[in-house]
């Protein structure tokens, strides 16, 4: 879900990816460039705390904790097999078909 604001979502992301809310209004609102810090710190803060928009930080920040998860989850089992460590990409390698194969 995004926002039909279009410049509301554009805070939401900015603001998720930088953690900054000044700097989140400041690209969504390019207009906002020549005011005082102040000024835009006081309109971000106000946009943060509407409903849709903070419901909409709160939900890309579960997206991202889950995707978190998933990583996490997945390392975890490339580790379980080896898959982890850095392999050389000239390594000549043996197949072997049978049991009898690992004997030879």
């Amino acid at each position: 879900m995004s926002l039909e604001n279009v410049k509301h979502e554009k805070f939401c992301q900015v603001w998720f990816e930088t953690g900054n809310k000044s700097e989140a209004f400041r690209v969504s609102h390019p207009h906002s460039t020549k005011w005082k810090d102040e000024t835009v710190h006081n309109k971000a803060s106000a946009l943060s705390k509407k409903d849709e928009v903070s419901a909409r930080f709160k939900q890309l920040q579960d997206k991202a904790l889950k995707d978190h998860g998933v990583t996490i989850a997945t390392m975890n089992k490339a580790k379980l097999v080896g898959l982890d460590k850095h392999t050389e990409t000239n390594v000549n390698v043996t197949v072997r078909n049978t049991i009898d194969d690992f004997y030879e």
